[in-house]
């Protein structure tokens, strides 16, 4: 045991250094908007205990990252990056634990392909860098999952399955809390249970019987207690939730097979084969996987809400069905390559010429296929260019509003009204937002809410229409509009009638492309400022 862990944990070791070092890199980027709800929550988590946004709002969605975030402010105080530090830490062990569960059920070598696909997919390393619950959710659950493989796959003492059992619950409950998503993944772990006792059965055992009998008590029990309550409603309804910029998507049932012909065309059309290679040779491990992935991949398809982030969870059973698949490929093609080095070399050269020949040939077809798989190069990309070399807001390029606050806070400061397409930024680098406009706030997956309707999570109004913006002009005398560049004229956050309106009824002001910002401004004459000075009442109550 001591000499497996001497091997192991340098290993282990390495490939959370290089994590680290992967993730961290660019790590100051431009901030997505998620991140602010995170940040503005564990700051008020920090003053006074509650998860307040502003005023009147909260924010308690993954509160357990929230606090883990407050927790990182506390010691090292608060900051854009600081706030990333936690998915940074989950990011890169859950590349460490993906390779020890593949290395432990597959061998090293699968154990170090599966991790390293992880390690660059970039996708993966964008949930790594933004303060944000997806990393940390992705090792919760592989945790989970490796727990109950073990449970029922492998042999241990009593005090052993106890521990990594309860381990594994908490995992998952934190996963679940985190993500509830999360729930979809479980249903492949509860496809592999119910194989497993159709063989418990079969074998007709009195331990196996009695593991039947428990485990069928307890899905009864969870089955009923999911009818009689309302988990159940609220999670079918959930699968067919859809925010409106996702909308379009709802019932594009070929989404992920799009997404990853797209980011993995080699290994998505190779699947079926690798996954053949490792049932064949690897039969345990391999179809776990099968089951995880197989199962997270074909109901979130079914989902109406799509997005390469909702599904990274399980994709590290993607990445462990080919690590195995290259684990059992890669000698056997290693060692053609070697032979046909040598048989058709004019002159038989020595062994270590014929090696390293082999070696450079094999390292080229490696090569070629990492580059013609669009992934790869878009994480080096994302490892290359900070935001100025991205084209569009992505991975990289997100407006500036850093840049953009000593020149916007004076003119936020001056305004009766200000209104933003993103509150949360606006709230977190100017110190301000009174109405947020952004019609995907006020799409709840089919329902369009009325104008002005509380955000709660920010406990602002919001708009998306031409003629509230209208109203608020009438209203208050100054106002200033501050929206990013990607949600001008954008269905889902500022529509162009609303642009229009504003094209229309403001000054526009004069701010650097660079920032990726538009900003509109208005102000009345001074006479009707002086027949307007009394009717200045807050935002909220602009629905009377």
């Amino acid at each position: 045991m001591k000499r497996l862990i001497h091997i192991v944990w340098p290993d282990v070791a390495l490939l959370f250094i290089l994590s680290m070092t992967v993730r961290l890199i660019h790590i100051n980027h431009t901030p997505i908007y998620d991140e602010f709800y995170h940040i503005l929550a564990a700051q008020s988590w920090l003053q006074e205990g509650s998860m307040r946004i502003a005023e009147n709002g909260s924010y308690t969605r993954g509160a357990l990252f929230t606090v883990i975030v407050a927790g990182m402010f506390k010691l090292v105080g608060a900051s854009l990056v600081a706030a990333r530090i936690p998915a940074v830490v989950a990011g890169s062990l859950w590349v460490a634990a993906l390779y020890l569960w593949t290395r432990r059920t597959a061998g090293r070598t699968a154990g170090w392909a599966a991790a390293l696909l992880l390690c660059f997919a970039p996708g993966v390393i964008s949930s790594s860098e933004v303060a944000r619950f997806y990393s940390l959710q992705g090792l919760c659950f592989l945790i989970g999952a490796a727990g109950f493989y073990f449970l029922l796959q492998e042999q241990g003492s009593r005090r052993a399955k106890f521990g990594v059992g309860a381990a594994a619950v908490m995992a998952f409950g934190a996963a679940l809390h985190l993500q509830i998503n999360t729930a979809i993944g479980l249903a492949g772990v509860a496809l592999w249970i119910a194989v497993k006792v159709v063989f418990a059965v079969r074998q007709r055992t009195a331990r196996r019987a009695a593991f039947v009998a428990v485990f069928v008590a307890v899905v009864c029990i969870a089955v009923l207690a999911a009818s009689r309550s309302e988990s159940l409603d609220r999670l079918l309804a959930a699968s067919r939730w859809v925010a409106l910029w996702n909308a379009g998507d709802s019932n594009n049932f070929r989404y992920y097979h799009y997404w990853f012909l797209d980011q993995y065309p080699t290994l998505w059309t190779l699947f079926p084969l690798a996954a053949l290679i490792g049932l064949a040779r690897q039969p345990a491990p391999a179809f776990f996987s099968v089951c995880v992935f197989g199962v997270s991949l074909i109901l979130h398809s079914l989902a109406a809400a799509k997005e390469g982030r909702y599904l990274l969870y399980s994709i590290p059973f993607f990445f462990a069905l080919w690590g195995i698949g290259i684990a059992q490929v890669l000698p056997a093609i290693r060692d053609q390559i070697s032979t046909i080095v040598q048989q058709t070399l004019w002159t038989k050269p020595r062994r270590p010429v014929a090696i390293s020949l082999s070696a450079a040939l094999l390292a080229g077809a490696l090569g070629f296929i990492i580059a013609a798989n669009p992934a790869f190069p878009l994480t080096y990309r994302m490892l290359s260019a900070g935001d100025a070399g991205w084209p569009r807001p992505g991975y990289r390029g997100h407006p500036d509003w850093a840049a953009a606050a000593d020149a916007l806070k004076p003119l936020a400061a001056a305004a009766d009204v200000v209104v933003a397409s993103v509150s949360v930024k606006s709230l977190y680098y100017l110190g301000r937002c009174d109405v947020e406009l952004r019609a995907d706030n006020l799409f709840f997956g089919g329902f369009v809410a009325p104008e002005f309707t509380i955000d709660p999570r920010t406990g602002r109004p919001v708009i998306s229409a031409p003629e509230s913006l209208g109203r608020m002009m009438q209203r208050y005398p100054t106002g200033l509009v501050v929206m990013e560049r990607a949600d001008w004229r954008a269905p889902f956050a500022v529509p162009a009638a609303a642009a229009d309106y504003l094209a229309a009824h403001a000054n526009p002001v004069s701010l650097p492309e660079t920032w990726g910002l538009v900003a509109y401004s208005w102000h009345r004459p001074k006479e009707a400022e002086v027949t307007q000075a009394s009717d200045r009442s807050p935002p909220v109550s602009m629905e009377d």
